[in-house]
């Protein structure tokens, strides 16, 4: 029992000594390591002090940086990298160093000072100006000069002026620094003579920082000049005085100036040292001359980092995909950026070309509203594009939007032929075109034809009937055998009218184009209108010999003109019903004609439930459509004064309502409404309406005897309140219009009886009060 104890003791204790040996060999091991880490460190501070004073500058600087990486904390290895910075021209890396220098040891003043210096020279004001501020309140002229300099450079020059009174060392008079904010404190719209002078001197100065913003102001008052041969003079002068800086200076003094191949190769000779707004520069440069594949290298730069590259790698691939053609990529990269976007005529290039491709007709006039109108030169680069897009909104027959763009760039004081044209084709289709910008339209674009069909129409609508033939005429020299020229040539001739040169030329124009639906409808409708049976009965034997089924189909429609012309109503309705319930035509674009045309006889038949169904079909096709609204609204306001259907009226009102809110210029659209707002009891709307159409001579006779009835129900609804004065005007407008009519006549009368009588009893209180 008493060896198995001391067995059990021994074994204990052997444990413990192993745990001991490994202890010990553990902190051995650390203090090895840290042992060799520490000549490891020691080591490369070494190697960074030799490179350093060996005046190895791009070592020296690796080996530093390596040294920092170890001991952030080391004053002498940051103070030391500071200075390599300084040797290489890194500037501003040199003033950020120099500040954690003087972090690191605040005992050493001239640590601050060469931060100073250092964003001083690098033309880092806003650097310069947050060092400064940790130094207030200033102890010393340089740090109270320095500041105004900020001040004055950011164009506070009521604060630099402040700085300056506080200055206190008569000695500071001499100094080029303040030689160099008394220049700058001089608010000229440009230099003086003298002050050229003076800054001219400065760019001589020991002190490159002041010869560098000496020059950079000496330029920049040359290029508001327009003298870009001296402002390149004096850039070149920066680079040779500060090659890094210099150089970026020089690079965009030519980006600026267009010169995008010589400001390409300087941005390339420090392309790792761009900050982002530089390289959008360079990338910009790259695109004008078309280095694509050295633009594509200079995007992988930007694939990550902080939030500011990330964004610049979105900007050059928008870049890539406009050169490619790629709308989507370029309006996906552009909503990524944002509000973020770079202020450039290509940002903006790239911006108007977004909107134009995904036709945002909002965004264009927002982008044109807020363009300085002390901008034309660099708005007329955009201008084409949009050419281009008000050329595609007139072919998709989108008018309005068309002409809302061509009217913010003709504010702008650009004319071009797109431009008129939707102007004058939007006008024309609300029915609101007037003949002086016709005429001024036609005398700057003579040759366009599609302004001469416009100027057909218009005299046909307007009932000149030679003038529209002879700009029909005018139309046909422009473009021979077109089609609808010479249908707009008919149209002149039937209405002035020569039904005989009509008619022929007609059927030469059916002749020369037998499967042309458009001509064969129109031809239809002109035999049927013009009671031409005969013409009327070979159509219809020649569609029904055709092959082609889509033709034969019209002669439905042949046969449906010829029983119009008897009065057949019961053959047209047998004959076209079947195209409100879907049979034979389908309601497409292609069709849309002929289903009109069926409708429309449908209707003039009295058929109004068919030709609903037909209408509604085709405003399935287009929504607004004025002449299908107001036919629709038409129809059933016939259905509820036939069948005293409230419901038919209160639809027929909302008809004429939407037709009215889509184009309300259209005369047609405010005839409908006002005579639908009558009908319905809104008599006071619907007189105000009425009475423009009659004062403008563009309303039917309906609108006369509408307005007659809708004022008489206002007269008789004051009447019923003993109302005098308005009642009064009104009995005398309607007067104007009906001399004989009973009800203001009537008005009138009672109305003078009502005055006399009130007179009477007015004198009687009087003489009553007197004689008490």
């Amino acid at each position: 029992m008493l060896a198995e104890q001391k067995k059990g003791i021994i074994g204990a204790k052997m444990l413990l000594l192993v745990v001991l040996l490994l202890l010990v060999i553990s902190a051995m091991g650390a203090v090895i390591y840290f042992v060799t880490k520490n000549y490891r460190q020691l080591e490369d501070f070494n190697d960074a002090i030799t490179a350093y004073e060996s005046e190895n500058w791009e070592l020296a600087s690796k080996r530093l940086q390596a040294a920092i990486v170890a001991d952030p904390n080391n004053e002498d290895v940051v103070a030391k990298l500071a200075t390599v910075n300084e040797k290489l021209g890194y500037w501003t890396a040199a003033g950020f160093l120099w500040s954690r220098a003087a972090e690191l040891n605040a005992f050493k003043p001239e640590y601050f000072e060469h931060a100073l210096s250092a964003h001083l020279r690098a033309g880092n004001f806003e650097l310069l100006r947050e060092e400064l501020a940790t130094a207030q309140p200033f102890k010393t002229d340089r740090h109270r000069l320095l500041m105004a300099l900020v001040h004055a450079n950011a164009g506070e020059l009521e604060d630099a002026k402040l700085m300056m009174s506080e200055l206190s060392q008569a000695d500071a008079q001499d100094t080029p620094l303040l030689k160099l904010v008394e220049l700058m404190l001089e608010d000229t719209a440009a230099m003086t003579p003298e002050q050229v002078s003076g800054f001219e001197a400065l760019a001589n100065s020991e002190d490159a920082a002041i010869a560098l913003i000496a020059l950079y102001n000496l330029a920049n008052d040359a290029i508001g000049r327009g003298e870009m041969s001296r402002a390149q003079d004096y850039l070149e002068r920066r680079s040779l005085l500060s090659p890094k800086q210099g150089t970026i200076s020089l690079a965009n003094f030519y980006y600026i100036q267009g010169k995008s191949k010589e400001a390409a190769d300087l941005y390339r000779e420090l392309v790792d040292e761009l900050i982002p707004i530089e390289s959008i520069r360079y990338a910009e440069s790259l695109v004008a001359i078309k280095q694509i594949d050295e633009l594509q290298e200079l995007a992988k730069r930007y694939r990550i980092g902080a939030r500011v590259d990330v964004l610049t790698g979105y900007y050059i691939d928008a870049l890539l995909a406009y050169e490619a053609n790629d709308a989507a990529t370029v309006s996906a990269k552009l909503q990524a950026m944002g509000d973020e976007m770079p202020v450039t005529l290509i940002a903006q290039m790239l911006t108007f070309y977004d909107a134009v491709q995904r036709k945002d007709i909002k965004a264009i006039s927002t982008l044109l509203s807020e363009f300085p109108y002390d901008a034309h030169e660099r708005l007329a680069k955009f201008v084409p594009m949009i050419q281009e897009l008000v050329m595609e909104l007139i072919t998709e027959n989108n008018l309005t939007e068309a002409a809302h763009l061509s009217e913010l760039l003709n504010i702008r004081d650009f004319q071009d032929v797109a431009f008129t044209l939707a102007q004058v084709g939007d006008a024309a289709q609300k029915q609101v075109l007037s003949r002086m910008d016709l005429d001024q339209a036609l005398e700057a674009y003579p040759r366009e034809p599609r302004l001469w069909s416009i100027a057909t129409d218009y005299h046909l609508r307007n009932r000149n009937f030679s003038e529209a033939q002879a700009a029909a005429e005018k139309l046909l020299e422009l473009i021979p055998g077109n089609v609808s020229a010479q249908l707009q040539r008919i149209a002149a001739l039937e209405s002035m009218p020569e039904l005989a040169k009509a008619t022929q030329a007609f059927e030469a124009l059916y002749q020369e184009n037998p499967s042309d639906r458009r001509v064969l409808i129109q031809y239809l409708a002109f035999c049927s209108r013009n009671q031409l049976s005969a013409n009327l009965s070979a159509l219809l034997t020649s569609l029904q010999a055709q092959a082609d089924t889509a033709l034969i189909g019209l002669a439905v429609l042949a046969e449906a003109e010829l029983a119009q012309i008897a009065n057949d109503r019961e053959k047209i309705y047998t004959l076209l019903q079947p195209l409100a319930q879907g049979a034979s035509w389908a309601a497409n674009s292609e069709n849309a004609a002929i289903l009109y045309r069926a409708a429309n006889m449908l209707a003039t038949s009295d058929y109004e439930a068919p030709a609903i169904k037909i209408y509604r079909k085709l405003l399935a096709l287009a929504p607004n459509s004025v002449p299908v609204l107001v036919n629709l609204a038409e129809l059933y306001a016939a259905l509820a004064e036939k069948e005293s259907d409230q419901d038919a009226q209160q639809t027929a009102l909302e008809l004429a309502k939407q037709a009215y809110t889509a184009v309300p210029q259209s005369a047609i659209a405010r005839e409908c409404y006002a005579l639908r707002l009558n009908e319905t009891g809104s008599h006071d709307e619907a007189q105000k309406l009425l009475l423009n159409l009659m004062q403008q001579e563009t309303g039917s006779p309906r609108v006369r005897l509408a307005w007659k009835d809708s004022m008489e129900h206002l007269i008789e609804a004051l009447a019923k309140k003993d109302e005098i004065y308005n009642r009064t005007n009104l009995c005398q407008s309607l007067l104007n219009e009906f001399p004989q009519n009973e009800i203001a006549t009537q008005n009138l009368q009672s109305i003078q009886e009502e005055l006399q009588r009130r007179a009477a009893e007015t004198e009687a209180k009087r003489e009553e009060e007197t004689s008490k």
